[in-house]
């Protein structure tokens, strides 16, 4: 019997374990940082990090250029359902900059990029739009990614300022929302998502499918923002069928 409870309690261990381990790992994957890893930017240029979960947007950044740290200036705001850090590098020189999440700069940079004075911006961006989906398998929580994605490009955009209403009818809503450059799940694209987002959302889906008008501005790691070119009229694609 006392071989049985042992056994019974190990079981009710590992179970407790899988819960935690699963608990940690749902809803963790609307984060990133932008511009995408291997942009050319200026010096003294803005970087923005963003997480939904409170305890990520803390993070703290160290920074090497030329193999030497580098001053950083980190500013943190709330744009829900994001905490959003504004990463400024502070130095007028030019070389390779490596940026790592947490106080240490040892390993793998989490983003590397090449400083540049001169570096030649955009002064706007001509967007394509698609629908975006990811659904993130968990046993106790759903963790799903259906949205509006407006493609950047290759622009080196760190944020967007969205004016968005259901027609010329509504008011116009206004939000922020960070550029995702270059994250794990889709790492080729430079993009802004309106719509579901993992365990959270900045608008809604069935309106999104409706239509929507739509104006964006983007900004730039010098701080400048500058206007993103789309139609007037942004309709999300119904999703692809099912084989």
């Amino acid at each position: 019997m006392k071989a049985l409870l042992l056994v019974a309690l190990g079981l009710a261990l590992q179970l407790t374990d899988i819960r935690q381990a699963d608990a940690f790992a749902a809803c963790n994957n609307n984060y990133g940082l932008a511009p995408k890893s291997g942009s050319v930017i200026p010096p003294r240029a803005k970087l923005v990090a963003f997480a939904d979960l409170k305890s990520w947007g803390a993070f703290e950044y160290r920074a090497l250029l030329d193999g030497k740290p580098v001053k950083l200036k980190l500013t943190r705001s709330n744009v829900a359902p994001y905490h959003l850090t504004t990463i400024e590098v502070d130095s007028d020189k030019a070389g390779t900059l490596e940026v790592f999440q947490g106080t240490e700069t040892k390993g793998k940079p989490t983003a590397t990029y090449t400083v540049k004075a001169g570096v030649a911006l955009p002064k706007e961006i001509t967007a394509t739009t698609r629908r975006y989906t990811q659904n993130i398998m968990h046993s106790t929580v759903k963790e799903l990614f259906d949205a509006l994605a407006i493609d950047l490009g290759d622009a080196p955009a760190i944020q967007a300022h969205i004016k968005i209403r259901r027609d010329d009818k509504a008011a116009w809503s206004e939000f922020d929302v960070p550029v995702h450059a270059g994250v794990s799940m889709d790492p080729k694209s430079t993009k802004v998502l309106i719509g579901e987002l993992g365990c959270t959302s900045n608008y809604t889906v069935g309106l999104l499918e409706q239509g929507v008008d739509l104006e964006i501005t983007a900004m730039l790691p010098d701080g400048k923002s500058i206007p993103v070119k789309l139609p007037k009229r942004v309709t999300l694609p119904k999703p692809a069928k099912q084989p």
